[in-house]
């Protein structure tokens, strides 16, 4: 593995050309080529009568009927996968959910990534393995090399645009304070694809992010800025010593963020975008959303109620500006078929017993402040009630947005799990896109247990 260090981006490589590059290209995670997404689920649930949490992962082919039906999809789990899961899970600590898909291995089918976890030495360990499309979807899993960095599906991409895949992994600094520059090497990595038969890059380059050894990158977000097809970053980093008490000679802590444009000879540095805050500082946190909300082929930044649009001046600051909803988005897509990025926000846990989950369209000026459509256990007729002050329905504890049936609209999926008493059966709503937004009508839930048990 070698580390490299980004060079200056040049002026042409930071500008936004005169018209956004070709999208066009298979379905995102169609894993069978049938010209329909499809919806990879790594569910959990908990039967009615107790016990631990059990796993189900099923791969639901979508389907130009309108509707997905449970047994219709492939249970890997139960067709004898051996993920290893040595800790129980729970989707409440952040296991499961819906799974991002790419194409990994060069095939023209997206894959999926998946995370098991086993007893090691020094505590739990992270297993990676690499679920592959194909002809007839996936049918099967590869157990990826040990020696690679965990990584984040979302983060396949053609980095270059040379037609390979590759893939960004992220890994979080062991001490976010250490300026020694021990960590300079150990926080982003590209692996370069296509990925072979045996689950292993082509290659894997660590990107030195440290600039200088001056910072240390706590977070890493990836959108297009440019407008110009390439992957680009967001990253957020910490400057200097965190301890007040600390006598040494050392500059007080501040967080900031920097751009790094992709290009052809990789990532290049390109300064710090006026009007971007750190996301998840010292203090407190402004949370951002990222998409392209008014369909002009480059991602914007939405924080604070402030809407930073992409293209051209992004990075001088002089773009165009908006306002929008102030939550973070749960998941971002294109709900009513527009060309233009939407934004679900989600509301559940202790602070929310009745869990919430809203639709913001965008449009040419951004994203409407105002939810179009709103779902909760009212409009869903649920009956039940919290049996305690900490118990929620945790209606919204994970989001995905797919066209399931092929009609240029992205269905609204929200994973349920229900009260503790009585236990419910949990699972995920499905609600229509429609040129109106999210619908409830039409709405239909696909039960954890039943996926593809046939």
């Amino acid at each position: 593995m070698k580390c490299v260090v980004p060079p200056e981006a040049t002026e042409a490589e930071t500008a936004t050309p005169d018209h956004a590059p070709d999208a066009r290209g298979r379905v995102r995670g169609d894993t069978d080529g049938d010209g329909v997404e499809d919806l990879v689920v790594d569910g959990w649930y908990r039967p009615v009568d107790g016990g631990g949490w059990r796993r189900n992962l099923a791969v639901l082919p979508g389907s130009r009927k309108g509707r997905v039906e449970p047994s219709d999809g492939v249970s890997l789990t139960r067709e004898g996968v051996d993920i290893v899961q040595e800790s129980p899970g729970s989707p409440r600590l952040g296991a499961g959910g819906v799974l991002a898909t790419g194409d990994v291995d060069g095939d023209t089918y997206p894959d999926a990534v998946i995370h098991g976890l086993e007893d090691g030495k020094r505590g739990d360990r992270i297993v990676q393995y690499l679920a592959r499309g194909g002809e007839d979807g996936v049918q099967g899993v590869t157990a990826l090399s040990r020696s690679l960095p965990v990584f984040d599906l979302g983060g396949i991409t053609d980095l270059r645009g040379d037609g390979s895949p590759d893939v960004l992994a992220l890994r979080t600094p062991k001490d976010q304070w250490d300026q020694s520059g021990a960590a300079r090497c150990d926080t982003l990595f590209v692996l370069r694809g296509p990925f072979g038969r045996d689950g292993n890059p082509v290659g894997v380059t660590a990107v030195d992010m440290s600039l200088g050894g001056t910072v240390t990158t706590r977070h890493v977000l990836w959108g297009d800025f440019t407008g110009d097809g390439l992957t680009d970053l967001l990253a957020e980093s910490v400057v200097g010593d965190p301890d007040p008490s600390d006598e040494a000679d050392e500059p007080p802590v501040s967080d900031h963020v920097e751009l790094y444009v992709g290009t052809a000879r990789g990532f290049a540095h390109a300064g710090s975008p006026p009007g971007v805050e750190p996301w998840s500082d010292l203090l407190d946190g402004h949370p951002l959303s990222l998409g392209d909300f008014d369909g002009d082929g480059a991602d914007d930044v939405l924080q604070d109620r402030g809407l930073h649009f992409g293209g051209t001046g992004f990075l001088s600051g002089d773009g165009r500006a908006g306002r929008g909803p102030a939550p973070a988005a749960a998941a971002v897509g294109d709900v009513n078929g527009d060309g233009r990025d939407d934004l679900v926000e989600a509301r559940y846990g202790r602070r929310h017993p009745q869990g919430s989950v809203a639709v913001h369209l965008g449009g040419d000026q951004g994203v409407e402040e105002t939810p179009r459509s709103t779902f909760d256990r009212r409009v869903l007729s649920l009956p039940g009630g919290p049996s305690h002050e900490a118990d929620s329905d945790y209606l919204g504890w994970d989001v995905a947005l797919a066209d399931l049936d092929a009609d240029g609209r992205d269905e609204l999926i929200v994973g349920y799990i229900g009260y503790n008493r009585p236990r419910e059966t949990n699972g995920y709503w499905v609600f229509p896109g429609t040129p109106e937004g999210s619908s409830a009508e039409g709405r239909y839930f696909l039960p954890t247990h039943a996926l593809g048990t046939g």
